[in-house]
């Protein structure tokens, strides 16, 4: 799952890999528009694998404060939790506690 940055009419791609000890490409052409509605919750799928691959290169690689700001940005403008984000429902409603 990818995002592209500008709106393309009749785009070419590939896909190489290996299937069953054999290799395998695939070709296709699409267009990508500016925006469409038509699956509004891809954009917040993209970012919870976007901040998924984020925290598996922090565990290889260790912290830095580029990828812990994106991780947060990201699961702030989507609203998910991450380990350095968390959620609270009394910020936001009345709490009563008894």
């Amino acid at each position: 799952m990818g995002r592209y940055q500008t709106a393309k009419q009749n785009v070419g791609f590939s896909v190489r890999g290996v299937r069953d000890g054999a290799a395998l490409e695939m070709s296709a052409k699409a267009s990508l528009p500016q925006a469409d509605a038509s699956h509004p919750q891809l954009p917040r799928l993209w970012a919870r694998a976007r901040v998924d691959a984020l925290l598996e290169k922090i565990q290889r690689d260790g912290e830095d404060q580029a990828t812990i700001d994106e991780i947060i940005r990201l699961a702030r403008e989507y609203k998910f939790v991450t380990p350095y984000t968390s959620f609270s429902p009394c910020r936001a409603l009345s709490c009563v506690h008894g």
